[in-house]
């Protein structure tokens, strides 16, 4: 019986780890994925302010001309 105890015991230790590692993964994926959508805001809002950039360039070089 003790014995039985004991192994049912380890078992739940491990499927404990095993719940952890997961969730640790879990977590390291959605800050991962947090940082990613960071990225591609600051991507896009460079993006669109290098386009007002030459739709303003293109104006000041009909101007000059």
């Amino acid at each position: 019986m003790v014995e039985k105890v004991r192994l049912i015991n380890e078992k739940v230790d491990g499927l404990k780890q095993q719940l952890q590692d997961a969730t640790d993964q879990k977590q390291k994926v959605v800050d991962e994925a947090q940082a990613l959508e960071d990225s591609l805001s600051l991507a896009n809002r460079l993006v669109n302010g290098l386009a007002d950039e030459n739709a303003r360039w293109k104006t000041n070089v009909v101007q000059f001309k």
